[in-house]
């Protein structure tokens, strides 16, 4: 785990929030009678080692692609999202995507 004092996660707050209220809206833009925000205290956050707006990402991208590969292949595939490259967990997330949707055609 990093040392989270060094941290300023102020950004990762506000970055949360904001994705937050463009859901909200959505939702209820399209009438939604129930729906979920994401968890932005950084406290949360910080027991999950993620503290920036990218580690945060790549947090995401990682727990996606966990629940993606388990639908296309029937178990979860587990990526390092700390040494990975968001474009490389985008890529991998593609992937499973696509392979999902095949899996979903059979």
């Amino acid at each position: 785990m990093r040392n989270k004092e060094i941290y300023d996660m102020s950004d990762l707050q506000k970055y949360i929030e904001a994705e937050n209220a463009k859901w909200v809206a959505e939702c209820e833009a399209n009438g939604a009678e129930w729906y979920s925000t994401t968890v932005s205290d950084p406290a949360h956050w910080a027991e999950c080692d993620v503290y920036t707006v990218e580690d945060y990402k790549k947090y995401s991208l990682a727990s996606y692609i966990s629940d993606v590969s388990k639908e296309a292949q029937g178990f979860r595939t587990r990526v390092d999202w700390k040494t990975a490259s968001i474009e490389e967990l985008e890529a991998d997330a593609d992937y499973f995507s696509k392979y999902a949707a095949e899996e979903r055609k059979l």
